[in-house]
């Protein structure tokens, strides 16, 4: 068994007309990525090891916002899996 890397990250979905025109004119940055967090697990014994992992987003603006998780394996396919959750006001 090798290693494998693993990461997650949350990026806004949507943006309003005002945050895309104000992007647009220079007025403000654009970064898709809202979090992101990777790691690498070592090898293990078990086909699969469980875990959980908690992200708070206490700046985060209501709207939707898509998790993905990504696990790469030297010399493998690289897996995804994306959910959209929603942050309400």
């Amino acid at each position: 068994p090798q290693p494998y890397r693993v990461t997650l990250t949350v990026t806004q979905a949507g943006q309003s007309w005002l945050r895309r025109a104000a992007e647009w004119a220079g007025l403000a940055t654009h970064d898709p990525r809202y979090v992101a967090v990777s790691w690498e697990e070592p090898p293990g014994s078990l086909p699969v090891t469980p875990r959980a992992i908690s992200i708070s987003l206490p700046d985060a603006s209501p709207g939707a916002y898509l998790l993905d998780i990504s696990v790469a394996l030297p010399g493998a396919a690289v897996a995804h899996a994306s959910r959209e959750i929603t942050i309400l006001p």
